[in-house]
């Protein structure tokens, strides 16, 4: 997956809200992260799974509470299909914060209450951040194995290599022994 804080590129947000007002709100706190962002805007399950295929998000915010289509649901629809993609709660039901961990431990990567939506902007860059980095460990550790599979392709050609030429010793050798008188 191709890290887009580095290459300049708008950062796709995928925003699940059925309230045009939140919404407002929540458009005018990512806007506040500074970031080169796209922003999708979807308020129910056919939308959402929609632009989750197809707009391809880096990053989902959701509310909890959807009528039909929670965000609990989504979370679990995302973590299915899509489970690099991170995926902040903001919500105003969240007083429970037993239930907010629970999200956390369910696989959201942060959750923001409204009443606090002005921290949205920083969550939003962490989030980001720890996604591009845990990316770049993920690069490098396909890029070890790569260089581990090569290195295995070419033990294994050099073993077929002296298998033949051990092979072709020993005709030789066979050829010798019947020779010698």
């Amino acid at each position: 997956m191709t890290d887009p804080l580095n290459e300049g590129a708008p950062i796709k947000i995928l925003l699940l809200e059925d309230l045009a007002h939140d919404v407002a709100i929540m458009e005018r706190q990512i806007s506040q992260a500074g970031l080169n962002y796209t922003l999708e805007i979807v308020k129910d399950e056919v939308a959402f799974t929609h632009a989750l295929f197809n707009f391809r998000p880096h990053l989902i915010i959701a509310d909890y509470h959807i009528p039909g289509f929670d965000g609990t649901e989504a979370l679990v629809f995302v973590q299915e299909n899509t489970p690099s993609t991170p995926f902040i709660f903001v919500t105003g039901t969240l007083n429970d914060e037993e239930l907010a961990a629970q999200t956390i431990l369910g696989g959201a990567s942060e959750f923001v209450l409204k009443h606090n939506i002005r921290r949205l902007p920083n969550v939003i860059k962490s989030v980001l951040a720890k996604t591009s980095s845990e990316q770049v460990k993920q690069a490098e550790t396909e890029q070890k194995l790569l260089q581990y599979k090569t290195a295995i392709e070419q033990y294994q050609k050099e073993i077929r290599q002296y298998k033949l030429e051990l092979e072709k010793f020993q005709e030789s050798a066979d050829d010798w022994v019947e020779k010698k008188p």
